[in-house]
């Protein structure tokens, strides 16, 4: 290795020098910990309890309804309140939410309806506060260390991708989904003592300082950040390219509990392991970005990954093994890592600072919209095959994606 490529390595990684954000990061760590194994479980348990794609893509829809209706306010009080103080109430929800799970199934007291409820609390504190968290970041590293530092951020989470479905399913197979719920509240416990450990010093937004807190106010707020997306083409563009890439392949996460068994015959274990094979994938991708991009052709590469997550899925739809799903998995986490993280660095890299959290919850949106595509796929893989689904899924994202190359040049020009 060069100077040269030594020197470049050790810049990829310069933001982990910064105490706050390395403070952040393991919060970071503890909260998508907590989200993955969540999803795992309650994905787990509804398809063992009912059978149906259809039950687990109206469970992706109800968790939908508050980060539809709720983002848009959690992005204006990110802008108006403490991020910090966000960020920890919705570890403190969180956590309390899925500590009710595992003591009821304790209990043997745990219902579908039950799990339907817990999943509108999951939506409505997503909505919340994952705005504000990703609005700290610009407030904890240097200018020049934001594309790092999102970048880590993304990594940390393709991390917990790996760890925490690994750990879950297991756990759930040997020992049952309570054990599995009670390791999901110690991630969350763990997120917050470490964002509670954040040194974080909020710094005052001009536009949004002494703003009345009516509703008034607040959706003019909401009116204003619309005005300035209009007038901002590169945010635009992003943005609509994210959401509509998003409801269609991702839908994809919630569809695979029912696609293990259905397909391979498997259980809580192989479904751990399918995710966390995925997540090695996002993992080797977040640090492909974190390694190599700089501030030139990111149009180009955040439509490559696009591309490559299309291919990864088409892949898994017509795998004939486990062994060659998971080489699918594989590719279909770089690509999402890649798509994922080059989205939010651009939106980072492009937004005033006043306009940030409004910007990011709407950004977030993508997660519902996301969620009613796995609704609706799911209703279509009872009728016709998890298979077809996959498939139809990853020719829609090709098709999105090469639309946006031809017919929109803008993307090609961004860096």
């Amino acid at each position: 290795m060069t100077v040269s490529q030594f020197s470049q390595l050790h810049e990829s990684f310069s933001a982990l020098k910064i105490k706050q954000f390395r403070w952040f990061l393991l919060s970071a760590v503890g909260n998508s910990g907590g989200m993955q194994l969540q999803q795992l479980l309650r994905g787990y348990l509804v398809y063992d309890m009912t059978g149906s794609f259809a039950m687990l893509g109206l469970l992706s829809l109800l968790q939908s309804i508050p980060l539809l209706t709720l983002s848009m306010f959690g992005g204006v009080l990110a802008d108006r309140m403490s991020k910090k103080l966000l960020v920890q109430i919705g570890h403190v929800v969180s956590g309390i939410n899925v500590l009710v799970l595992a003591i009821l199934l304790t209990q043997n007291a745990l219902t579908i309806e039950i799990l339907a409820i817990t999943a509108i609390i999951s939506g409505g504190t997503i909505s919340i506060a994952m705005p504000a968290r990703a609005a700290m970041i610009p407030h904890l590293v240097p200018k020049n260390s934001l594309t790092n530092a999102v970048i880590l951020n993304g990594a940390s989470m393709q991390v917990m991708r790996l760890i925490a479905p690994t750990i879950g399913g297991w756990a759930t197979a040997v020992y049952g989904p309570d054990l599995g719920y009670f390791l999901n509240t110690g991630l969350f416990i763990c997120g917050f003592i470490a964002i509670a450990c954040t040194p974080f010093v909020q710094e005052d937004v001009a536009n949004n300082k002494n703003k009345e807190n009516t509703i008034k106010s607040v959706l003019q707020d909401i009116k204003d950040t619309f005005t300035y997306l209009k007038n901002n083409e590169i945010l635009k563009l992003v943005l609509i390219t994210n959401v509509l890439v998003t409801m269609v392949v991702m839908p994809y996460l919630n569809l695979l509990p029912g696609y293990v068994v259905d397909i391979f015959n498997g259980g809580a274990g192989k479904l751990g392991t399918l995710m966390a094979v995925g997540g090695i994938g996002a993992f080797l991708g977040s640090m492909i970005i974190a390694t190599t991009t700089r501030d030139k052709n990111r149009g180009i590469l955040f439509m490559f990954y696009n591309i490559l997550q299309a291919i990864g899925l088409g892949l898994l739809a017509i795998s004939p093994t486990f062994f060659l799903a998971c080489l699918s998995m594989i590719v279909l986490g770089i690509g999402s890592a890649g798509r994922i993280g080059l989205s939010q660095v651009l939106i980072q890299s492009y937004v005033e600072d006043a306009f940030r959290g409004r910007v990011l919850s709407i950004y977030m949106t993508q997660w519902s919209l996301f969620l009613i595509g796995a609704f609706l796929f799911g209703v279509m893989a009872e009728i016709i095959g998890v298979k077809i689904v996959f498939a139809l899924c990853s020719l829609l994202t090709l098709g999105i994606s090469f639309v946006i190359i031809l017919f929109f040049p803008l993307m090609r020009k961004i860096d």
